[in-house]
């Protein structure tokens, strides 16, 4: 049986495509629960600083802690250990995993306060939508090179965030929580589902 250079180039092109789906898929996998876990996380900041503004800086900082540590959680609980794995060896390498995380949380946390040193925020909300932009602006960079239905969760949410600000004058965290949140919560049930 002889295969001609076109028909080797065709089901080499497919090979490859199946392989950049699969990747995507993939992806979206292993992004989905912590679309979710962050959601929920913004929904209830959010809300919780639409009623209680002055309590904004205690509020934010509880529920950041407590996603990170169901994040941890989730991404631990996802990772199954296949039979004859040395757990020891695991376990290492799980616990280096988290470190980079909590050096990454650091470094995040480094340039927001450098940022907000620099150029003051004028309010609570101001901060908040600025962090929120941020993230949903990291979003669509991640969903650029790692699947486009993340690019449009983060552009959806940003164009909600925007909307919000610039155009309503009460309820504005409500809006933050119920839009970006609800946008990572929806968009994490349709990557999911991809």
């Amino acid at each position: 049986m002889n295969i001609s250079r076109e028909e080797a180039s065709h089901s080499l092109k497919e090979i490859n495509e199946a392989y950049q789906r699969s990747t995507t898929l993939q992806n979206y996998r292993h992004f989905a629960p912590h679309m979710f876990i962050w959601g929920v996380v913004w929904l209830f900041a959010n809300s919780l600083c639409d009623f209680f503004p002055e309590r904004a800086g205690q509020i934010w900082p509880i529920l950041t802690v407590l996603g990170v540590i169901v994040s941890l959680g989730s991404r631990a609980r996802g990772r199954a250990l296949p039979a004859g794995t040395d757990r020891t060896a695991a376990s290492g390498s799980t616990l280096a995993q988290i470190w980079r995380w909590v050096l990454c949380a650091a470094v995040l946390f480094g340039f927001f306060t450098a940022t907000f040193a620099v150029l003051p925020p004028h309010s609570g909300l101001q901060a908040t939508v600025f962090i929120s932009l941020f993230f949903m602006f990291a979003y669509m960079l991640f969903g650029a090179l790692a699947g486009l239905r993340v690019f449009f969760v983060g552009l959806v949410a940003t164009a909600a965030i925007l909307y919000g600000y610039f155009s309503l004058a009460q309820h504005q965290f409500l809006w933050l929580g119920v839009c970006a949140g609800g946008a990572l919560i929806v968009g994490a049930l349709w990557i999911r589902k991809a």
